[in-house]
């Protein structure tokens, strides 16, 4: 299936579309180093959130999409070199 929202987003820092379909899309997503907060190397939880957030707006998959809003737990840091998958699925919260 054709990709018809967000087509000019930096897959790089909010990952990259593995599946789309009807109501369903999966995109993965590596952390890089300029992601890190410090010298910890925690990922700073936006990046992360993009992650859903685009996972999110291929699932529509209608160029005039916008989330209008979100409740997220990040449950574990992120660190620079994990990935990380989302899978969206219309109806499942």
């Amino acid at each position: 299936m054709k990709i018809d929202t967000h087509t000019k987003i930096d897959t790089e820092l909010c990952g990259t579309p593995l599946e789309v379909g009807e109501g369903f899309s999966r995109v993965e997503f590596h952390a890089i180093d300029r992601m890190a907060v410090d010298e910890s190397v925690m990922v700073y939880g936006r990046f992360v959130f993009r992650l859903a957030d685009y996972a999110a707006m291929i699932e529509v998959n209608h160029p005039n999409v916008v989330l209008g809003a979100a409740d997220v737990l990040l449950m574990l840091p992120v660190r620079t070199d994990d990935t990380l998958m989302e899978e969206s699925k219309v109806g499942v919260s």
